[in-house]
């Protein structure tokens, strides 16, 4: 059968408790400070280290907001300076391609032009045809009227209507052929007249839009450079 005593003293509170066990007698001590307070100071001592750790802990997660969103930042420049320089360079590859197509047909239409003058040029030979069967025709008299001399003095004259008929037939075949080729010259120079004066005119005007053309658009593409740019 337990019996029990309390003792209170200047240090605390002492429990006495006797406890009866079969014949014998058991004595147990029980001891409470008599201020407890001192173990509630201590326990606090912790929270001055849970404080610092969170001001650190702030100030870690502040930095990392900052540095990531400075990041973030830099990112988006970034990219914007990448698609405007990107655009910058579409719109310029665009208005040199545009150059390059409009130039080769340019070339062309100037290579079509000389043609056109070739042919004219060729017809305008054609036509004075005639003019150079004469100086041939001359030069072959000429010679004749030498070999017609010569055959009097050598050959008593013999051979001089042969020399004569030789030469008044090759000079009858020059001047025919001069005559068609003449008449062909004069049927292509008024053809060509009709035909080609009007297409060189054509083709140079279209040469002169293409050459504005080109102007504009490369005024264009400055605006639309400028424009990306900002934007």
């Amino acid at each position: 059968m337990p019996v029990e005593g309390v003792n209170e003293g200047t240090t605390g509170i002492r429990a006495v408790c006797f406890c009866i066990t079969g014949n014998k007698l058991k004595t147990v001590y029980m001891h409470r400070p008599a201020d407890s307070s001192i173990l509630h100071d201590q326990r606090g001592q912790a929270s001055v280290f849970v404080l610092a750790m969170i001001g650190v802990v702030l100030v870690s997660v502040l930095f990392l907001y900052q540095s990531g969103r400075l990041t973030s930042e830099k990112m988006q420049l970034q990219n914007a300076a990448d698609a405007a320089a990107y655009g910058a360079s579409t719109l310029e590859a665009r208005s040199l391609n545009f150059s390059a197509y409009t130039n080769r047909a340019m070339v062309a239409n100037e290579v079509a032009v000389g043609q056109l003058v070739g042919l004219l040029s060729f017809a305008d030979e054609l036509k004075t045809t005639e003019e150079y069967a004469d100086v041939y025709v001359s030069m072959i008299e000429t010679f004749a009227e030498i070999v017609v001399d010569a055959c009097a003095v050598e050959t008593f004259g013999i051979c001089i209507p042969i020399v004569e008929g030789i030469a008044n037939v090759v000079v009858g075949i020059i001047e025919a052929i001069a005559g068609v080729l003449s008449g062909v010259g004069d049927a292509l120079e008024g053809f060509f007249d009709v035909v080609v004066g009007p297409s060189i005119k054509v083709l140079s005007t279209i040469n002169k839009i293409y050459s504005t053309s080109q102007e504009i658009y490369h005024g264009a593409t400055y605006v639309l450079v400028a424009k990306n740019i900002l934007d």
